[in-house]
């Protein structure tokens, strides 16, 4: 059969069926049903049959088909086969193909890890992951910023190792906030584990700090330790300081640590209860653990404490309670609204541990311990039943309470504490006839 010539090409028509149509050496063009024409050579290596395709009529001319024919040909010769070359061809292009790809997969990577600090991570999971009220994601923030960014915000997040997160675990459990260390921890470790997910990093540095700070004390029976740590003082003072709820639940929180009270017998506080001009609480001894009607039990206000009942009295002066329900002003203060208001705040505590808080420091003093035990309220029923004075210790107890109240508050503005300063100075409100004696 005669060589094809460009206008034989042109005429040839798709038939019901794909057919081909022959060239020379093997070259030939095959004409589909549908679609484009299509080069093929057919050729036998070793004895066996093997066909190649050469490209698309009109995008390979019947010129460049011959100049490929002519090639494969040449392999021929050559004793090489065109089929095998072209496999090895296209292996090696995918292989250069796959190389250029992870090339700019490792670029793209790099990149993104440099651009994804700490902090640019933390503001993600944070938008993304953090669940919780405005006033608290706003507080933890407002914490994770304070203490977290500034050591390793600005670091690549891959590039952060256990002894970067030490740092920052340190610096907060240096000034004291234990509790807040270890919650500084666990916000770091959920932003890690985040940044897994997103493929940021692949490894999470906090596991290595297992058991690096100590374990978290007792709890009680819902859970919550039953004890304030001497080194979360300055920072659950901070966080009760900026509490955001209701103004009414704000004081009964600031007033909690200096009163030793117990929860409930804080918030059944009444206003005919409060005597200004004394300095004191005179509290019904029908609401006091172990004393009963027609009893009285007397807690010494300081001058800032006094401060805070003037403020509330703007509020519910008028009426009956202190503290009084927030649907209900005839009633008193929800019997969960402080430990609510101390879960809200993160404090893994209850109100109830202030007060044991009190009596180890104020122990630790060595301040008059029958004092200090009567202030608290530890007496049994047996030891009350007869005449009970309710007066007994007070100049004591007046005196402990003014040095709890510059203790908590010099902890709260991280300052520092003087107890023989204090002594010195509260001294003068004993007697004479027990003053030596007492300090």
């Amino acid at each position: 059969m005669a060589a094809l010539t460009e206008m034989e090409i042109k005429n040839l028509k798709p038939s019901d069926k794909v057919y081909t149509v022959q060239d020379s050496n093997g070259l030939y063009l095959e004409i589909p049903v549908k679609g484009n024409k299509r080069w093929r050579i057919r050729y036998w290596f070793d004895g066996i049959e093997y066909r190649l395709s050469l490209g698309i009529y009109p995008n390979v001319s019947l010129k460049q088909a011959r100049g490929k024919c002519a090639e494969i040909r040449s392999m021929l010769a050559n004793k090489q086969n065109p089929s095998l070359i072209r496999k090895k061809e296209k292996i090696e292009r995918e292989e250069e193909l796959r190389l250029i790809k992870e090339k700019r997969e490792i670029e793209k990577k790099v990149e993104k890890e440099e651009q994804a600090t700490f902090d640019f991570v933390m503001s993600q999971w944070y938008e993304t992951q953090f669940e919780a009220s405005e006033s608290v994601k706003k507080d933890t923030l407002y914490r994770m910023e304070r203490d977290i960014s500034p050591v390793i915000g600005k670091m690549p997040i891959s590039k952060i190792r256990a002894a970067n997160v030490r740092e920052v675990i340190d610096r907060v459990r240096n000034r004291g906030a234990l509790e807040q260390a270890r919650r500084h921890l666990q916000k770091i470790n959920a932003i890690f584990q985040y940044a897994r997910i997103m493929e940021y990093v692949e490894y999470n540095p906090c596991p290595d700090l297992k058991g690096y700070l100590p374990s978290e004390k007792k709890k009680n029976k819902k859970g919550f330790r039953c004890i304030v740590e001497r080194d979360e003082i300055p920072e659950v003072m901070q966080m009760i300081e900026k509490f955001e709820g209701t103004y009414v639940v704000q004081c009964a929180l600031k007033l909690t640590p200096f009163l030793f009270l117990r929860p409930g017998e804080l918030r059944k506080l009444e206003w005919s209860e409060y005597k200004k001009e004394s300095k004191l609480l005179r509290i019904k001894g029908e609401k006091i653990k172990n004393l009963g009607e027609g009893q009285v039990f007397l807690v010494p206000l300081s001058d800032y404490v006094m401060s805070i009942f003037d403020d509330i009295y703007m509020y519910t002066g008028s009426g009956r309670y202190i503290f009084p329900n927030a649907r209900d002003k005839y009633r008193p203060m929800s019997e969960g609204a402080i430990l609510q208001a101390l879960n809200r705040l993160g404090v893994d505590s209850t109100a109830h541990g202030f007060r044991k808080t009190a009596s180890t420091i104020l122990n630790e003093m060595n301040l008059k311990e029958d004092a200090i035990e009567r202030q608290l309220m530890h007496v049994e029923k047996d030891e009350i039943r007869g005449i009970y004075n309710h007066a007994q210790y007070l100049p004591e107890r007046i005196v402990i309470m003014s040095i709890w109240t510059e203790y908590l508050l010099a902890r709260k503005n991280n300052l520092e504490f003087s107890l023989n300063k204090a002594r010195r100075k509260y001294r003068r409100m004993l007697p004479a006839s027990i003053r030596e004696g007492y300090f």
